[in-house]
């Protein structure tokens, strides 16, 4: 053991101050590197492996009911829109996002427009709208983002008094809908 050390002290006083300052940081970036970066590494690879899992998974409901599974791009176009049948609970939807944003929709207009010879219909929707100016285009963004076949139209304000917080909003809103064509 004595040789050892006397092995070591030898080589410290060689190296000086600044070596054995080097040396120590030099241990040092091998621990950290150890205990935090080859960790990262390994979660990063995860992380790669889990987003190549998810675009798998992507492309595979992409296809969807109705979809064509070779791959036909005008298929799987017509498969993204919701189904004439479903537009109830659209329509439920976008009652849930007016009351969440504390809106009450009036008596509304509604009509279905189809057009010979397509296979997408429209389902107009106008609603009357009262409310301060921020709850109506949360609400006008939620419905765009969360009903996604969804287009905004037209959105007309109107303040009756500029010193009151409630403006009268019309928004019509087209929803897209797989139907059969016209006959």
């Amino acid at each position: 053991m004595k040789p050892l050390i006397w092995t070591l002290r030898r080589q410290v006083n060689a190296l000086g101050w600044a070596g054995v300052g080097g040396a120590l940081l030099l241990a040092l970036s091998v621990a950290f590197i150890a205990s935090t970066i080859a960790p990262l590494e390994t979660r990063i690879g995860e992380s790669k492996a889990e987003i190549e899992v998810l675009r798998t998974k992507l492309k595979a409901s992409s296809m969807g009911v109705g979809a064509d599974a070779t791959g036909d791009p005008l298929a799987n176009f017509y498969a993204f829109f919701p189904s004439l049948g479903s537009t109830p609970e659209w329509l439920q939807r976008i009652y849930e996002l007016a009351d969440a944003q504390g809106l009450r929709l009036e008596a509304g207009e509604y009509k279905l427009k189809r057009e010979r010879d397509f296979k997408l219909a429209r389902y107009e929707v106008t609603l009357p709208v009262r409310g301060a100016y921020p709850q109506i285009r949360e609400f006008v963004s939620r419905v765009l983002t969360e009903v996604p076949a969804s287009s905004l139209d037209e959105l007309s304000l109107r303040r009756e008094d500029p010193g009151s917080a409630t403006v009268e909003a019309r928004i019509r809103l087209t929803l897209f809908v797989a139907g059969d064509p016209a006959r």
